[in-house]
C-alpha cells in the first residue's frame, strides 16, 4: 500500500474521516488492480474493523447496484408496454367515441323522458289515491248508514217482540 502521509490527505476541517476515506479509495483502486490482473503491489493489509467495513459497503453497493438494475430492467419493460397500450386506448377511443358519445346522448335524452314520465306518473297516482279515499270515505259512509238503519230495525224488533209479550201477558191475564 502506497504510504499516506496525514499532510496531504487530512485537513484541519475533516480530521481522521478525511484519513479514513481517503485509506479507502486507495484500498479501492488496489482492489480494482488485483480484479484487473495487475498485481504490481501485494495486497495490503488492513484492520479487521476496516475490511469488515469495506466488505460490508462492497456488498451494500453490489446489492445497490442490483437492485437499480432490476429496476431499470423494470422500467424499460413498462416503457415498452406503453407503446401498444397507447395505440390500443387510441384505436379504442376513434372505434368507439361516437357510439359512446350517440350513447350519453340517447342516455340523457331517456333520463329527461323518465323524469316527465315519472313527473306524470307521481301525478296519476296522487290522483287515484285520492279518488280511493274518496270512494273509502263513500263506502265507510254507506257501511255507517246500514248498521244505523240495521240498528233501528233492531230496535223496531225489540220493541214489537216487547210489545207482542205484554199484550200476551195482558191476555193471560184477562
Amino acid at each position: 500500500m502506497p504510504k499516506t502521509s496525514v499532510d496531504d490527505s487530512a485537513t484541519q476541517t475533516l480530521g481522521r474521516t478525511h484519513y479514513f476515506s481517503a485509506m479507502l479509495e486507495q484500498l479501492i483502486s488496489s482492489q480494482a488492480e488485483l480484479c484487473a490482473g495487475s498485481a504490481v503491489n501485494p495486497p495490503p493489509t488492513l484492520p479487521t474493523h476496516v475490511s469488515r467495513r469495506l466488505m460490508i459497503t462492497q456488498n451494500l453497493l453490489k446489492r445497490q447496484s442490483q437492485e437499480l438494475q432490476q429496476a431499470h430492467e423494470e422500467n424499460k419493460r413498462l416503457v415498452s408496454l406503453v407503446a401498444p397500450m397507447n395505440s390500443v386506448i387510441k384505436k379504442f377511443r376513434d372505434e368507439y367515441t361516437p357510439e359512446l358519445r350517440n350513447l350519453h346522448d340517447a342516455i340523457g335524452v331517456l333520463k329527461r323522458e323518465f323524469a316527465f314520465y315519472q313527473e306524470e306518473f307521481v301525478i296519476e297516482a296522487r290522483k287515484s289515491i285520492d279518488n280511493i279515499a274518496a270512494q273509502k270515505l263513500k263506502v265507510q259512509q254507506r257501511i255507517d248508514d246500514i248498521e244505523r238503519k240495521h240498528m233501528l230495525l233492531n230496535a223496531r224488533i225489540d220493541l214489537h217482540v216487547k210489545e207482542k209479550e205484554l199484550s200476551k201477558n195482558a191476555q193471560m191475564v184477562i
